[in-house]
């Protein structure tokens, strides 16, 4: 009987010592776990700050950029307005010229009684109104 109260005690023993052995792993395998998240997750988080100041950079040179094109565009069609105004202005001036021309080359009306007089020098006069005020509208202030 002796023999068998020796074989529980021994089981105590090693069951409790296995206890012991795998209660320090676990802990070392959560310790380990948590250390291993923490690293991971300060990596994240530089990769992520890396990120951003890559990204704020390209925003910078982008709105810098974005400036420096726009007071390029500003400054082209300002040109393009002015050349446009003076090509009209010319224009005009062109019409007008060849139109008093071709009007000189008509014998004096004035002097030249023919039927329909009065109607003619209306729609002349017209003609000429109607050109103005068409190159007018295309005025750019």
């Amino acid at each position: 009987m002796a023999e068998t109260k020796k074989a529980p005690e021994t089981q105590k023993t090693t069951s409790t010592a296995s206890k012991t052995t795998t209660g320090s792993k676990t802990n070392t395998g959560w310790k380990d776990l948590v250390e291993k998240t923490r690293t991971n997750y300060l990596k994240v988080v530089d990769s992520l700050t890396k990120i951003q100041q890559e990204t704020e950079k390209v925003i910078n040179s982008v709105i810098k950029k974005g400036a420096d094109i726009r007071e390029e565009s500003t400054k082209l069609i300002k040109e393009w307005m002015e050349k446009a105004n003076k090509s009209r202005e010319e224009f005009q001036k062109s019409i007008e010229e060849n139109l008093k021309k071709s009007l000189n080359l008509i014998p004096n009306i004035k002097s030249i009684d023919f039927p329909f007089k009065k109607e003619f020098e209306e729609l002349s006069q017209n003609v000429q109104e109607q050109i103005k005020k068409a190159f007018a509208m295309f005025k750019i202030k």
